[in-house]
């Protein structure tokens, strides 16, 4: 056992940077990397990143970076999520085969670092209830979203590098409709940026970028659409605390620069249509008699 605690409280660091290019809508070029080796010296079209810096919202504080402004994980984080694992019969979700993968704990840093409402969190573990026609799976991700808003799409990207391999490869900005709950500073009316992992494969699949990855869990939302989001930091923010290899490679490490402003699409996003009056209502009574906002 004492063996098993210590592998599991190894402590992983990223080094991504959070600058991106932008706000052009026009393509720019490939200019300042070798790219003989793809496509014949073709240099493919690329579409930046949307700008982080345009983004002025403060998320919170205990999404700790280090002084380059990376995502970085302490000692303490490491040994608090073995032990709320334990305590509430979670280490069984970072149990792969015969392995014990650390990362798939990283889902538990918002409750152990109190960024969320952690009562209510701890209750919903606890007990397996309803309310209102939310299930207790419903109740877990309204909790532990950094916000939950009604809004709509007002631009969108496919970011497309062909030298480069994203992991989040679509990147939306929501214009805020209503505010349904969130736990920093949100006003209707303002804009937030939200990436999504389907998109063009790019540098991951350098002889064919045009291919799309799809996924069948995620809805994708066009130019105009409205919809219930999720705004989670924790889903993007944990990408960058451990550098995920290339699958198709297991050699190369995806390419993204760390965004403090971005949050990540959520995977049950096509459940939470905002034309579902009833649902509508659950949740914001929801939050009305869980929540003091």
């Amino acid at each position: 056992m004492k063996f098993i605690f210590g592998f599991l409280i190894i402590v992983f660091f990223a080094s991504c940077s959070s600058r991106s290019q932008h706000n052009s809508p026009n393509v720019e070029m490939i200019k300042s990397k070798d790219t003989s080796k793809y496509y014949g010296g073709y240099r493919p079209p690329i579409t930046p990143s949307f700008d982080c810096s345009k983004f002025n919202y403060h998320i919170n504080s205990s999404y700790y970076t280090n002084k380059n402004g990376f995502p970085t994980l302490s000692m303490k984080d490491s040994v608090d999520l073995i032990e709320y694992a334990i305590k509430h019969n979670h280490l069984k979700f970072a149990i792969w085969g015969k392995d014990t993968v650390y990362w798939r704990l990283f889902y538990l840093l918002p409750r152990l670092r109190a960024i969320v409402n952690t009562s209510l969190y701890d209750s919903l573990i606890k007990h397996k209830v309803i309310f209102n026609g939310l299930t207790n799976s419903q109740m877990y991700d309204l909790t532990n979203a950094d916000a939950v808003i009604l809004g709509e799409v007002k631009d969108k990207r496919l970011i497309r590098d062909s030298l480069e391999c994203f992991y989040y490869k679509t990147e939306y900005i929501i214009k805020v409709e209503e505010v349904l709950h969130s736990y920093f500073a949100l006003k209707n009316n303002s804009e937030v940026l939200v990436k999504a992992i389907t998109g063009y494969t790019g540098g991951c699949d350098p002889q064919h970028p045009g291919v799309r990855d799809k996924a069948d869990i995620i809805r994708e939302f066009e130019i105009g659409d409205k919809w219930i989001f999720f705004l989670n930091h924790n889903e993007y923010y944990s990408k960058f605390l451990f550098r995920i290899r290339n699958p198709m490679t297991s050699t190369i490490y995806f390419a993204d620069k760390y965004c403090p402003n971005s949050f990540a699409m959520y995977n049950g996003n096509d459940l939470y249509n905002y034309k579902n009056d009833t649902l509508m209502n659950s949740i914001k009574l929801f939050y009305k008699t869980l929540f003091q906002n």
